[in-house]
């Protein structure tokens, strides 16, 4: 299933030192049952790219498995 976007947002990131220049996305989505927020948060920055999703509703996270702004039964 779908869920609905709260808020999102991309930042730059710079890092001169390490000459590494990208992006990272930032994206809140209700939990299925609307009492909590699923977060997406993914870089976008070479050599250092990894997505972390997290549920803060307990219910939510034991029944289901995210994915960036879906969810589906576990």
């Amino acid at each position: 299933m779908k869920l609905k976007k709260i808020l999102s947002e991309t930042l730059p990131h710079i890092d001169k030192i390490n000459e590494r220049f990208g992006s990272i996305i930032n994206e809140t989505y209700a939990c299925p049952c609307g009492k909590g927020v699923v977060e997406y948060e993914e870089d976008r920055i070479p050599g250092l790219r990894g997505k972390r999703i997290t549920c803060n509703c307990s219910e939510c996270s034991d029944l289901f498995t995210f994915g960036r702004g879906t969810a589906e039964l576990k």
